[in-house]
């Protein structure tokens, strides 16, 4: 997977959860689970971005763990 497609899986992925975010009730648990939702569907693009193309994704992973 090159660079440019892990960078446009994870912007797809990251619309996605703001979809689903966006058809959870406006009460004051929705939104902060919305929030949470948010900030954790989206980090993703942050976490990965820096590290594409330098190693695999798969042994990136595997560092954190």
């Amino acid at each position: 997977m090159t660079s440019e497609e892990l960078k446009t899986k994870t912007k797809k992925f990251s619309l996605r959860i703001i979809d689903v975010v966006e058809k959870l009730p406006n009460s004051i648990s929705g939104r902060t689970v919305a929030n949470q939702i948010v900030r954790s569907g989206t980090s993703e693009e942050l976490i990965i971005e820096p590290y594409a193309g330098q190693e695999a994704i798969g042994s990136l992973f595997l560092k954190w763990l």
